[in-house]
């Protein structure tokens, strides 16, 4: 029900923003497809620029995750999101580049030179 649930936001722009938390505890689940369609509405969310409280919304939750979440997911998981952030780098709202480089700084260890590379985008953000 859990996978079906996050194929359901992934397609859903801003109204999936307020379900971002709970995507992110997904990552942790047991199944497979659960946590990859998990992993997949959050990277539609902090692709999608048309949608800047969900690309915020995501990007913070990632950021939040607890350490335990954020190990089950594994680096595969996390570098895949590092790339999805590196999009969001240049978004034209500050907030959502205000979180994007709090969530770099969390899991960027997962894809160091996508993460430096996206972070150091940021550095001329004043």
């Amino acid at each position: 029900v859990a996978e079906a649930a996050a194929l359901v936001l992934k397609g859903l722009g801003s109204a999936s923003a307020k379900w971002a938390p709970q995507l992110t505890l997904l990552l942790a689940d047991e199944d497979r497809g659960a946590q990859d369609a998990a992993a997949g509405a959050l990277e539609a969310m902090l692709l999608n620029r048309d949608a800047p409280s969900a690309r915020e919304a995501a990007a913070a939750a990632l950021r939040q995750a607890p350490p335990e979440i954020r190990e089950a997911a594994g680096e595969r998981l996390l570098a895949s999101f590092v790339e999805a952030l590196s999009s969001a780098c240049h978004d034209d709202d500050r907030h959502v580049r205000e979180e994007v480089a709090g969530a770099l700084g969390v899991i960027g260890a997962a894809s160091p030179t996508a993460a430096a590379s996206a972070a150091g985008s940021l550095l001329g953000d004043v």
